[in-house]
């Protein structure tokens, strides 16, 4: 599952970094669980509750952080320092640009933040994975590019963006905003939660890609995948 954090704007002190939290289960009904039955507790069955909400506290977000934890899933921060940008990084307004060429090219910049994320929580992975990405409406065509991150003989991916509010994903994206939260709770200095979830921290950097090395790879890609089990990839909200 993948949610984004941060803000796609230059560089300030109050933003100096822009990513996308991955969580990577093969029980995303327990994971979905989570954020359920802590809506319930609250008095909120079916209002979504975003973990940015002034209205939840600290130690709140940290028990709920405990919660997910527990399932033992892994989780991937992938983010960018706006002081030390990747290639695909050119945010500020160009002289003479329009407003509405910059939206439209920071729409293409969050989208290939988004691409980079993906190669990086993908890399080494085998067999039959789902990718659930929280909706954006910035967002087009996420059904291809999750396909391009296929490999053939080696893993099968798909994935679209599903809503945080409804659908049949919300209860999993809503816990995934958790993660996505303490991801920039800890790009901002917050290290608690992060730490509680065991999240590597990954930063995107300049220049072309390292060539992907699989388990067993030896150099060669594998004629075969060898894990058929179903991986789920989410990516959340800030």
């Amino acid at each position: 599952m993948i949610d984004d954090f941060g803000d796609v704007v230059p560089y300030s002190d109050r933003e100096s970094s822009f990513g996308y939290a991955v969580t990577v289960t093969d029980d995303i009904d327990s994971f979905g669980n989570i954020s359920k039955e802590d809506r319930r507790r609250h008095g909120h069955p079916r209002k979504e509750r975003k973990a940015s909400d002034e209205s939840i506290s600290y130690s709140e977000k940290l028990e709920v952080t405990r919660k997910i934890a527990t399932l033992g899933a892994e989780h991937i921060g992938c983010y960018i320092d706006k002081k030390d940008p990747p290639d695909v990084w050119t945010i500020e307004r160009r002289p003479f640009e329009s407003r509405l060429m910059w939206k439209k090219r920071k729409n293409m910049i969050r989208k290939k933040v988004l691409s980079r994320s993906m190669d990086t929580a993908l890399r080494g992975r085998t067999g039959e994975i789902e990718i659930i990405i929280d909706h954006h409406d910035s967002y087009s065509r996420i059904p291809e590019l999750c396909e391009s991150k296929s490999k053939r003989g080696v893993r099968n991916v798909k994935g679209d963006q599903y809503d945080s509010s409804r659908g049949k994903y919300h209860d999993a994206l809503q816990t995934q905003d958790y993660v996505a939260n303490a991801a920039y709770a800890d790009r901002k200095g917050f290290h608690r939660r992060r730490n509680v979830l065991k999240m590597k921290m990954k930063k995107l950097k300049r220049g072309s890609r390292k060539p992907e090395t699989l388990p067993g790879q030896m150099g060669r890609n594998p004629r075969y995948p060898n894990n058929s089990t179903t991986q789920v990839l989410a990516l959340g909200p800030k």
